[in-house]
This record gives C-alpha cells, structure tokens and sequence, in this order.
C-alpha cells in the first residue's frame, strides 16, 4: 500500500518538496514570532531562526528541522528555570542577558547548518550525523551552563582546577558535568526516535547515537577549555572581580585574560563545530 501511495506521488516529487519546504517555512515563521513576542528571540534573531531552519530542511531534511526545535525549545525552557537565582549569580559576569540576538542563533544553529550544506554538497552521510552532533553539543553546552551554575558547590576551571566565580566560562562542577552528558543523550535518544531503524550513516542505529552523545559532552568540554585559556576576560568594575563584560556603566574595562575578540559566543560556535567535526570523522572511520 505503501509502496503503491510513494509510486504515485513519484513524478510530483519536485512540487512535494517545494510545498515541504513551504510548510517549514510557515511553520518556523509562527515559532520564531511566538518566541519574539515572549522576548526569546530578539527580532533579526527570529528572522535568522527561520532562515536556519528552512537551510537545515533543504540540506538535511526535516529530521535536523524537528531536532533544531527540540533544541531552541528545551534550552530556552531551562534557560528560564530558576530565572532570578541565576541572574543573581550571573549578573556581574556575563556579558549579553535578555533575549538570544542573531549571532547566538548563528552560534548554536550556525555549525549544524554548515553540516548540512556539507552533507548536500558531498553527498558524505557522515556529516548529516555531524549536524545532529552538533545540536548535541549546543544542548550539551547550554544544560551545564543552565544547570551548573545552580550547584551548591564552588566550579573550578576545567584544566588547572582553580577555583572560578559561579557563571564564570571555563568553570565546572559535577552537576554541570551531568548536565552536558544528558544534553547530548537527550538529543541523541531523539535523533534515535526520528530515524525508527533507519540510519543515516548506514551503521547500526545506536552507533549514530552514541557518537552524537559523545559529541555533547566533546562540545562542552571543548566549550570549557577554550573558556579558561583564551576566551576574554575582564577586570569588573567590582574590586577583585572578573567578568566577561567588555564593559559597564558606560566604561570598558580591562582585558585581564583571553583574546578580546573571543567572546562566550564565539567559543559556543567554535566548540560546536569541533564536535560536529569530530562526529563526522569517527563515522567516516567507522565506514570506510
């Protein structure tokens, strides 16, 4: 029956796709204004949103779309968690608050994108499942930064493990640990509900998911190391104090550490593409 209904749509192929990618186009515009009116999305943000998911879908298909969502949904629902605890923490030290801008979209949907756009132009599986990793690593990230920070224990940076100011990039503890392990597992499990029996690789469905998982916790602790050895830090206009604000009260403040450049967006987008990379080499290996 099946085989019966894909044989008779065959010729229209071409105009299925173009009212697919209509459908997602329409429905990624009602999410992304839905998430402008509740001031997640700045506007360009939301714009941009679109525009990702619509690139995701004619790259890589819907599955990345769904998985896109199941990201920008979760992450934004954590972000919201315990909301004032955190800002009471985190207020003197990172450096953009209020609703995600267009290049924290770029950031955390920008590498899957570029694996998507890889998958098309080389016809290599191996970079669709390096898109997903790299969703994976994006939620990884975010759940430790979301989570870690509410631990009751001090962070300490990821190499030389001395102590670090709560929300301060490059700090870790236990349960933000935990947290970007179940970040990747959690986008790889529905990665694994997507694709049913089906792979994208061509390996047993649970090879796919756990090189996506892996790649979550690689992306966050890439994302740590890169926040303690070169990521930009500041001399805060609080004595004693480091923050990742270039500058406040309307005066800049003194690089004391780190690349200027080099802001926490910067290090999301870089060890998100690490990890995507990384998953995309060890399926190559796998099948070759």
């Amino acid at each position: 029956m099946l085989d019966a209904l894909l044989a008779l749509m065959a010729p229209y192929e071409t105009e299925l796709k173009i009212v697919a990618a209509g459908t997602i186009l329409l429905g990624s515009a009602v999410v992304s204004y839905l998430s402008y009116r509740r001031r997640w999305l700045t506007g360009q943000a939301a714009l941009t949103a679109c525009g990702l998911s619509v690139g995701l879908y004619l790259t890589g298909g819907l599955r990345l779309v769904v998985l896109l969502l199941t990201f920008f949904i979760g992450s934004t629902l954590l972000t919201h968690y315990r909301q004032k605890d955190k800002d009471q923490i985190e207020a003197d030290v990172h450096e953009k608050k209020g609703p995600r801008d267009t290049f924290q979209v770029i950031a955390n949907g920008g590498p899957a994108l570029l694996m998507g756009i890889l998958t098309a132009a080389t016809g290599q599986t191996a970079f669709l499942v390096g898109s997903a990793a790299a969703l994976a690593a994006s939620n990884a990230d975010t759940w430790a930064s979301e989570l870690g920070v509410l631990s009751r224990h001090q962070p300490v940076f990821i190499l030389s493990r001395r102590p670090v100011a709560k929300g301060l990039s490059g700090g870790v503890t236990r349960l933000g640990t935990l947290a970007a392990l179940s970040g990747g597992v959690f986008i790889a499990l529905v990665y694994g509900l997507l694709h049913g029996g089906d792979t994208a690789s061509g390996l047993p469905l649970v090879s796919d998911m756990a090189v996506i998982a892996l790649a979550g916790l690689i992306g966050s602790t890439v994302d740590s190391v890169l926040g303690e050895t070169v990521q930009a830090r500041y001399a805060s206009a609080r004595p004693g104090h480091l923050t990742e604000k270039s500058s406040e009260q309307g005066r800049a403040n003194s690089l004391q550490h780190g690349l200027k450049w080099l802001n926490n967006d910067w290090v999301n987008l870089l060890s998100s593409t690490i990890a995507a990379l990384a998953a995309a080499g060890l399926i190559a290996l796998s099948t070759y």
